[in-house]
């Protein structure tokens, strides 16, 4: 019985009954409307190659060599072109960079309310004369101003992407992809006010979205089956990666110049998480900022035991 319904829903090769002559016409036909003629004689051998993928052997068109390369599909699977490795790797770069752009503004949401003058912090609020609802109101823009590039992802990109990716191809997408995410930070490092931060966001968004629904189909399109569950997959082991970068660079930036900002506690909150003191849960209070060759945890332990 699985037997049976394995049989039913598995994909029937489009090629399977095919005569040489029709599928020779579908190639030169594909060719000619991509501008591939150079290529039609090596696009008709995989095409009769992918038609019976097991009976190599048997197709007179294909030489030993052709052979040897399709069998090390399966015998020696990453044995690939190293142009291939490259684009992964770029690939993977797009998904380090994907992953900091979902963490590389965490820092500033301990101090952008405060700075553009919509602080959310109760305490905050309290001491400097703002009423609850005013802070309740900021609180609710922080949280808008944060999920800015997550409301574009599911306003603009899943209805965008898949007309871009037609117009433009693959790798016209990820390059305009690119460019939103170069250009947004910048522009939100720039910003003066949260309106303008909140702008940037969005196009930050535009710029995620589409790099994370097309890098990976561009990566599954490119390699051998054999390899393209685990070459597909680095998308997120590097996204991953970029957000354990992206909150580095958070503690770094916050523990080096926390005395010349507004939310100067803050940075020392995130060094009792990482190095506490046995038996004190007091805030230490902040002290001048360690010399360049100290390193991140030993500056937290000198704040911290200060």
């Amino acid at each position: 019985m699985e037997f049976a319904v394995a049989n039913l829903i598995r994909i029937r090769n489009p090629l399977v009954g095919l005569s040489k002559e029709q599928l020779r016409r579908d190639v030169d036909l594909f060719a000619t409307e991509h501008g591939l003629e150079a290529e039609a004689p090596l696009l008709y051998k995989g095409a009769l190659a992918a038609q019976s993928p097991a009976a190599l052997d048997d197709i007179e068109e294909l030489d030993e060599a052709d052979r040897i390369v399709l069998r090390e599909e399966v015998t020696h699977r990453f044995k690939l072109p190293r142009t291939l490795y490259m684009t992964i790797i770029l690939n993977s770069i797009a998904a380090a960079i994907q992953g900091w752009d979902q963490t590389g503004s965490n820092g500033a949401n301990l101090t952008f309310g405060v700075r553009f003058g919509i602080p959310d912090d109760s305490a905050y609020c309290e001491a400097n004369g703002i009423s609850e609802a005013d802070c309740t109101k900021n609180a609710w823009i922080v949280g808008f101003v944060n999920s800015c590039p997550y409301i574009a992802i599911a306003l603009f990109c899943a209805w965008i992407s898949d007309p871009v990716n037609e117009y433009i191809g693959r790798r016209g997408t990820i390059f305009v992809a690119a460019i939103f995410s170069v250009f947004a930070p910048i522009g939100s490092g720039l910003s003066q006010s949260w309106g303008q931060l909140a702008v940037c966001r969005v196009l930050l968004g535009i710029g995620m979205g589409l790099k994370e629904v097309t890098v990976p189909v561009f990566s599954a399109e490119i390699v051998p089956a054999s390899v393209r569950g685990g070459l597909v997959m680095s998308w997120q082991i590097w996204t991953a990666f970029g957000i354990f970068l992206g909150t580095v660079a958070n503690l770094v930036v916050m523990v080096r110049f926390q005395d010349k900002h507004p939310a100067a506690s803050a940075a020392n909150r995130v060094c009792r998480t990482l190095v506490p003191s046995p038996g004190d849960y007091s805030l230490a209070p902040p002290l001048s900022p360690p010399s360049r060759s100290s390193s991140v945890f030993g500056s937290c332990r000198s704040r911290l035991d200060g």
